[in-house]
């Protein structure tokens, strides 16, 4: 097993261990468990909406300034639709 398959095997246990806490919570209190997922989702969201808005300006202004951040942003912004459909938006459901 190379390096790689025994990270994604630790992160793997690490997520199914932090679920069954959340799910725990869940039961346990209640309003606590929906403020911290909504202030978790909120962040995951927050990321790659704020990659977004700079590589629209960057995209608006051109230039060379951004040529080299523009990887990364069309990469986290790549995560949007695995998000998108966590929302209640009108937009998302159109």
């Amino acid at each position: 097993m190379n390096q790689i398959e025994q990270l994604q095997k630790q992160t793997r246990i690490i997520g199914t261990v932090a679920l069954l806490v959340s799910l725990v919570f869940l039961f346990v209190d209640r309003d606590q468990f929906f403020r911290s997922y909504l202030f978790a989702y909120m962040f995951c969201l927050g990321i790659p909406m704020g990659c977004m808005a700079i590589l629209f300006i960057y995209h608006l202004a051109g230039g060379a300034w951004g040529a080299v951040s523009r990887r990364i942003m069309e990469a986290a912004i790549r995560l949007l639709p695995i998000l998108a459909p966590y929302t209640d938006s009108p937009v998302v459901n159109i």
